[in-house]
């Protein structure tokens, strides 16, 4: 197994969150029943606590990754939960992997990509297709079954990031628009060799759209 570290540049020694980011994640975790999504670190530079997204396989083939939530980045991961919400009728379930997705830039790898269609287009719009590789070894959704899906042309959506096309990624609904994407690129990551999944004392630094 290959350690992808995640793309927060934080280091080890930084306090993480604070006390109203720690109740928000909470109470987002469990409003939604996300409770086997999200993990946490209260030891060494972690502490008192230290949020972080699961996102294991996601978005490379046999890696250990988790995104962190931030007192920074906390109105995005509640943003991204209520985006999935607005397009599933309360299905909450693929709202932490967006919020990755977004942060991150960068579709997840194809073998990952959410089972639930509705969502396809949220995703879609968190970075260009990717290339086929040992990360990604596996196609995303096949286009024939897209084009048998009509998603609607306008979904609700809660965040500014998802509606502002000034906003890094562009509109959510991009693909229902055009399903070309805008840019190309491949999904850089950075790994290392230790096969450790126990710390998490590193910021990404891939190339590519992933940053």
């Amino acid at each position: 197994m290959e350690w992808l570290w995640s793309s927060h540049d934080h280091q080890p020694g930084e306090t993480m969150s604070e006390p109203d980011t720690t109740h928000r994640v909470l109470a987002a975790v469990a409003a939604a029943d996300l409770h086997d999504t999200v993990w946490w670190r209260v030891d060494g530079g972690y502490a008192p606590v230290t949020f972080f997204v699961v996102c294991n396989d996601v978005f490379a083939w046999g890696t250990a990754d988790a995104e962190p939530i931030t007192s920074d980045t906390i109105d995005a991961f509640e943003a991204a939960i209520e985006d999935v919400k607005a397009v599933t009728d309360g299905d909450a379930t693929f709202g932490p992997m967006l919020y990755a997705a977004r942060r991150r830039h960068c579709r997840p790898q194809g073998g990952a990509y959410p089972s639930d269609r509705r969502v396809w287009a949220l995703f879609d719009a968190c970075g260009p297709e990717r290339e086929l590789d040992n990360h990604n070894p596996t196609p995303a959704p096949e286009k024939a079954s897209r084009e048998a899906f009509t998603p609607p042309a306008n979904p609700p959506v809660a965040s500014a990031w998802a509606t502002d096309p000034a906003t890094t990624g562009g509109l959510a609904a991009a693909w229902v628009a055009d399903p070309t994407p805008s840019s190309s690129g491949d999904c850089g990551t950075a790994s290392s060799d230790t096969g450790s999944s126990s710390s998490f004392d590193g910021g990404f630094s891939g190339g590519g759209d992933c940053g």
